[in-house]
């Protein structure tokens, strides 16, 4: 009895609820004024549009949640279902399958890195291996879309691949997983002093994954970092919040953000450990945006960093995604964001301090190479925005050596 009255209460709450809405907008004659321009559309083209596919609900109300939001910005969009999930995951770094890079080539599908703990190096797959059918399915002739689409699959699932490795003909047998994919895809140390690193967007992860890098870079003698953010477009803001607090003191304001009522959100370095002592170098080109145009800022701001390379691309907005009834999403703009000095990247982007442009044929081997994760090393000219970048750190080096023994003496004389 008690369940059936609470049942009652439940469903007559929803009606008044749904009533309510109805009436408060029903009353605003902008209101079914539009909406009724929305339906008069959707019969239009339900009866007369040429492809009668084309016009179901499901579609026109795909394609009107799309123009409603590019018709603000370009940086606001629809997520489908399908699309939603696969932007969750690339944003994570998580995702279900089998845990390699691959580039399509005419003899099948070749393996250019085995993700670590993944459902594919458990099972034996190697850097360098050809794989050419997935269960009964030929992957010679696919696509990258769709080598992923016969890859990818449900957790715990069983995947045969058939694998060509030199004069051997394997057939391995992987159970799908959850992988972890990297953000910093290259981290090495360049000589005894110097070393590179490489991040390819601004995931969940991408802060934990740095600090480890760095440790394990300092302890192999790091005392300069060349910092490569070219070609990466963005991602998570507190992920950018948390590389720039490596090298800031604790406190330090690394970015602030302005919504539509002007309330100012400060995002600040809350990390006690820092380098601040350790020579930077940021590379960025015209495709570095958003969380890398942050990071870039801040850390000029503070005079910790030299940009070298070409202007970037000029995103300084922020983004919500928020969830809809569908399994879907909508990404909406939600604020601007400053640097700590009060700049406003949007639209204007980031000069480099030392500007090192390149022709479309360079720039076209470049994002091979990076594409590859692979730098080059620091005497091959092809890559002339690199070799800059170390010719600068050695500088800054040497420079800080000889201000070292002045701080020292200094200390001395006054003791």
């Amino acid at each position: 009895m008690i369940k059936k009255l609470l049942l009652l209460v439940t469903v007559i709450n929803l009606a008044f609820g749904a009533y309510y809405y109805y009436k408060k907008n029903s009353m605003n004659p902008k209101f079914s004024e539009n909406f009724y321009l929305l339906e008069e559309a959707s019969d239009k083209l339900k009866s007369s549009y040429v492809d009668e596919s084309k016009v179901g609900n499901e579609d026109l109300t795909k394609g009107a949640l799309k123009g409603m939001l590019k018709g603000l910005d370009p940086y606001s969009t629809y997520y489908t279902p399908s699309q939603n999930k696969d932007q969750e995951e690339d944003l994570k770094g998580k995702f279900a399958g089998v845990g390699i890079l691959f580039r399509v080539e005419d003899d099948g599908v070749y393996v250019r890195k085995v993700y670590e703990d993944s459902p594919a190096e458990k099972a034996g797959v190697q850097g360098g291996d050809y794989v050419v059918q997935a269960n009964e399915v030929s992957l010679v002739g696919l696509d990258s879309r769709g080598v992923v689409g016969e890859l990818k699959g449900e957790p715990g699932s069983k995947l045969d691949v058939h694998v060509i490795r030199g004069e051997d003909k394997l057939t391995l047998t992987l159970e799908r997983g959850y992988v972890s994919v990297p953000t910093i895809k290259l981290a090495k140390m360049l000589d005894d002093e110097i070393a590179y690193m490489y991040i390819s967007q601004f995931g969940a992860s991408t802060s934990s994954e740095f600090r480890k890098k760095i440790g394990a870079l300092t302890e192999a003698g790091m005392k300069g970092l060349i910092l490569d953010l070219r070609f990466n477009g963005g991602g998570y803001l507190n992920s950018a919040v948390g590389i720039c607090s490596v090298f800031l003191e604790y406190g330090s304001l690394v970015a602030y953000k302005e919504g539509r009522d002007a309330d100012r959100e400060d995002l600040l370095d809350m990390t006690d450990e820092s380098l601040d002592h350790i020579p930077l170098v940021v590379l960025v080109n015209e495709d570095s945006a958003s969380a890398s145009e942050v990071t870039a800022a801040c850390l000029r701001d503070y005079e910790r960093c030299i940009l070298v390379g070409e202007k970037t691309f000029g995103k300084g907005s922020v983004q919500v995604i928020t969830q809809l009834s569908n399994g879907g999403s909508i990404r909406f703009t939600i604020a601007k964001y400053f640097t700590p000095g009060g700049y406003i990247i949007h639209g204007k982007g980031l000069d480099p301090d030392v500007e090192v442009e390149l022709n479309s044929t360079e720039k076209q081997d470049l994002s091979k190479q990076i594409s590859n994760y692979s730098t080059v090393d620091s005497e091959d000219p092809k890559d002339k925005q690199f070799v800059k970048a170390y010719e600068a750190l050695q500088v800054e080096l040497q420079s800080s050596r000889t201000k070292a023994p002045f701080f020292v003496e200094l200390t001395n004389d006054e003791k």
